[in-house]
């Protein structure tokens, strides 16, 4: 697993510096965002999903952090665009499935998962709108996390 960006790679497509290069400011920081996302998943009844699926997942360091959050429960799957990246976070994640597809054309059927989390996801986006159609077709909830 790497903790750092591979060479060639845009600097726009960096997401590991802000977890894996954290400092204790940074890190509360993060820490702070989880337990609101925490605080905000506990808002739906435990017992009215079982799947879940992060688009946008990256290397995998926050889908590391879902998994702690859920309920041993719910099956979580993530998801990535860039190749790469896909592969880092199959290596770190082991048993949670990470495929590589696009936000826009999600592989999956109308209203086949509970939940999914699009988190700092949107404002990578060219048209987030369509982004979002998409996450409402395949999910019951969706929840979004943007920055600030």
């Amino acid at each position: 697993m790497i903790d750092r960006v591979p060479p060639g790679v845009r600097p726009e497509d960096d997401f590991i510096g802000k977890y894996a290069k954290a400092n204790v400011v940074h890190r509360r920081l993060l820490n702070g965002y989880f337990l609101a996302v925490k605080k905000l998943l506990s808002k739906i009844p435990a017992d009215t999903f079982s799947s879940a699926l992060e688009v946008g997942c990256g290397v995998g360091f926050s889908t590391e952090r879902l998994r702690k959050i859920l309920p041993s429960t719910v099956k979580l799957e993530a998801s990535e665009y860039l190749d790469w990246q896909v592969k880092e976070a199959q290596e770190r994640l082991g048993s949670i499935s990470v495929v590589q597809e696009d936000i826009y054309h999600l592989r999956r059927t109308d209203q086949s998962l509970d939940l999914v989390f699009a988190l700092e996801v949107l404002e990578h986006l060219e048209d987030y709108r369509a982004a979002l159609t998409e996450l409402h077709r395949v999910a019951k909830f969706v929840m979004i996390g943007v920055p600030h």
